[in-house]
């Protein structure tokens, strides 16, 4: 018998402007919030550097239309989704070294044979400033304490990105072009390929079509810790190179979408449900002949 795998949402999220909170943070647009409550609570991102009025630092991440990034709404008009900018941006300087804004989720992987896929659009602009920062995509448990895979992304010089995913080397990107990520994690292991997005915009920036290349790089290796049942939360992080949170690089990252699902094989109870379903409807249609059959008999 041939096992049946069904697709299930585990979380999925646009980055609308209204998962965010405009009272703090960025005056150019809508800034995250420590504690977010305009999105419904399935949808709410929360950050580990909340804003603080007094000193102007933290919470360094905010919702805007970027022209040949956004998906739909129009430039201005506030609706559609919006792209978040993350990091140095505008030089507004953060409160920690190693800062992030972070979304926990609910798995609905039941056993070790099913699997969950990241999948997120973003750009990297370069700085201008003497150091350049990096940021990864941290892929962690439930409680946020054990990473399962991270995704680095790291300044090399000339224009170009490296991609690592704990430890292992496998992409070299360009800064300022659009990208996806794509990891997939299945029992103790991940893997993962990067590809660039090739966008068409209308007149007011709007992306109206992309196309995903084939993969440029890919490549695998076993979690760092747990499983993909443990994976319940993705952590997006500004790693200062400087260690200095009085000395950042003013590059930033650009992110368009974000999605995690799910690849789930149905429990042996259900399938013996739907057998004893279709085992009823077989007998039900059984016995309705065998009565036609009958009063056809009479009849005659």
């Amino acid at each position: 018998m041939t096992v049946s795998r069904s697709e299930a949402q585990a979380t999925i999220t646009n980055w609308d402007t209204g998962y965010f909170n405009s009272a703090d943070g960025y005056i150019q647009g809508a800034s995250l919030t420590d504690t977010p409550t305009s999105a419904p609570p399935s949808e709410q991102f929360q950050t580990t550097d909340p804003y603080n009025g007094g000193t102007g630092t933290g919470d360094n991440s905010y919702v805007d239309f970027i022209p040949g990034t956004t998906y739909g709404g129009g430039a201005g008009s506030g609706s559609g989704n919006n792209s978040v900018w993350f990091g140095g941006v505008y030089a507004e300087g953060p409160g920690i070294v190693d800062q992030a804004i972070y979304k926990n989720f609910t798995s609905s992987i039941l056993n070790a044979t099913e699997s969950a896929t990241f999948s997120i659009d973003f750009r990297l602009i370069e700085s201008t400033n003497i150091w350049d920062d990096s940021f990864s995509f941290d892929l962690r448990d439930a409680s946020g304490t054990t990473t399962l895979v991270s995704f680095l992304i790291s300044p090399i010089g000339g224009g170009l990105l490296d991609i690592s995913g704990n430890g292992v080397d496998f992409a070299q990107i360009q800064y300022s072009g659009l990208y996806n990520l794509t990891a997939t994690l299945e029992g103790s292991s991940w893997d993962v390929a990067v590809s660039t997005i090739t966008v068409g915009t209308n007149g007011l920036g709007d992306v109206t079509s992309f196309v995903t290349n084939a993969p440029g790089a890919v490549s695998s290796g076993a979690l760092a810790g747990g499983t993909a049942m443990d994976f319940e939360s993705v952590y997006i992080s500004w790693l200062l190179e400087s260690g200095d949170i009085n000395d950042w690089g003013d590059n930033y990252m650009i992110i368009n979408q974000m999605n995690v699902t799910s690849e789930v094989i149905p429990e042996p109870g259900t399938w013996a449900m739907g057998a004893l379903l279709l085992s009823g409807v077989a007998a039900t249609i059984y016995r309705r002949r065998k009565a036609a059959v009958a009063a056809t008999a009479v009849e005659s």
